[in-house]
């Protein structure tokens, strides 16, 4: 297999993701599920550098070793994020597959995310992910500080940065007050890092999007609909009594 034999919007996303990674030394290819980033990844590095690593969750191990032999590809390394700190940092590229699974917890940079880091000093990084920030854009901050490049590089922790770019607010958990970063200025961090990424949509790759919805209405007792008023707001629910919730969803 060649470049040749990519899709056109595979070709359109190595060519958009190696302008950015010319300019700044990394980039993120944000591409849904099936729009085949793995391998506009591969064909985007195999003939630039040397010795590559790929950092990926272990279950698509064997996914990318399969890619890999069709782009006749043999200068890449694939391992899991769990051996990160088992590894020398003897690469001239890294890519970093799932980025968001694994490198995004906050306010605290976990163990893993520091031994990826020690890894990435001074390097390329390539980021493949579907939802790079699913669950909160706070999510973005310790994934781009796994480069010096990062569009936050002046702020030397987490904590300094949402200062600038986040909302921080409490909620009592089981008597006890936790400070949530989970609010973030969306608007503001979008614009620092969209000149970073390259986006890809199953409807922009020309594939056919067909969704069926069907919609139901239910009827919920009073104590659910509080439950959920509850978690919506804050995230986090005290359950009490166990048996009393399991009753009400149950229902």
């Amino acid at each position: 297999m060649t470049k040749n034999d990519l899709y056109p919007h595979q070709k359109k996303m190595m060519q958009e993701a190696y302008e950015i990674l010319i300019n700044y030394l990394l980039v993120y290819i944000v591409a849904e599920p099936r729009t085949g980033k793995t391998l506009t990844a591969i064909f985007l590095l195999k003939d630039k550098y040397k010795n590559i690593l790929v950092l990926t969750k272990k279950k698509a191990i064997s996914s990318w070793l399969k890619d890999l032999e069709l782009a006749t590809a043999i200068n890449f390394t694939v391992t899991n994020y769990e051996q990160a700190h088992k590894l020398k940092a003897e690469y001239d590229c890294i890519v970093l597959d799932e980025a968001h699974s694994n490198l995004s917890a906050y306010p605290k940079m976990g163990a893993r995310a520091k031994a990826v880091k020690e890894l990435c000093l001074g390097l390329p990084i390539v980021y493949l992910s579907a939802t790079p920030s699913a669950e909160s854009f706070a999510q973005l901050f310790h994934q781009f500080a796994m480069s010096d490049n990062s569009p936050w590089s002046e702020y030397s922790s987490f904590y300094k940065w949402h200062k600038d770019y986040g909302f921080s607010y409490t909620i009592r958990v089981q008597g006890r007050e936790l400070t949530r970063y989970d609010k973030t200025d969306e608007v503001r961090i979008g614009a620092d890092t969209k000149p970073y990424m390259v986006t890809m949509t199953k409807q922009d790759a020309g594939f056919d999007v067909i969704v069926n919805e069907h919609l139901h209405d239910v009827e919920c007792n009073p104590d659910l609909l509080d439950f959920i008023k509850l978690f919506a707001k804050d995230r986090v629910a005290n359950i009490g009594d166990s048996r009393r919730y399991c009753s009400i969803f149950n229902d």
